[in-house]
């Protein structure tokens, strides 16, 4: 593997022995373990923000409808939905984080002599990983999209 360029064309005659593919999955594991980790503590901190945003958003729509303010509670409302939009994006990210780690894991045990169940394994949870990650793309996108709408409508409505 001479050339080292990521965007050069890829050659199928030079494809490399088993034990320089073993070699990149050994550089490649602790990248997985260090993004994996770092995305499990991300949604992680996510899904306890949005506990506390959406526990504010109940006791804060709560304590308005005590006082008979309609205004309060529509804005508590507004805070349960982002609340609710945070902890969906954390779960997303959690589900990341455990696909990542688990491919680390599962290139221990090709390295370790797994075979191709081990392979597979490995391949399976990098098919989740880009298959999740599609969709929570595909789904931010609509919700964006449904926000800049709902940003011109109300900004009409309310003009």
């Amino acid at each position: 593997m001479a050339n080292e360029n990521p965007f050069h064309a890829f050659d199928h005659q030079d494809a490399g022995t088993l034990d320089e593919h073993l070699e990149l999955l050994t550089k490649m594991q602790p990248w997985l373990y260090l993004m994996g980790g770092l995305a499990l503590l991300g949604g992680a901190l996510m899904a306890m923000g949005s506990l506390g945003m959406g526990a504010m958003g109940l006791v804060g729509g709560a304590m308005a409808d005590e006082i008979g303010g309609g205004a309060e509670i529509f804005g508590s409302a507004v805070l349960f939905l982002i609340a609710l939009f945070y902890g969906l994006v954390g779960a997303m990210y959690l589900a990341l984080g455990y696909f990542i780690f688990r491919q680390g894991l599962a290139i221990g045990s090709v390295r370790f002599g797994g075979g191709s169940a081990a392979l597979l394994e490995l391949f399976r949870y990098q098919l989740h990983f880009w298959r999740t990650l599609g969709g929570m793309m595909l789904a931010l996108v609509v919700l964006y999209c449904g926000g800049i709408f709902a940003m011109f409508g109300f900004g009409v409505l309310f003009s």
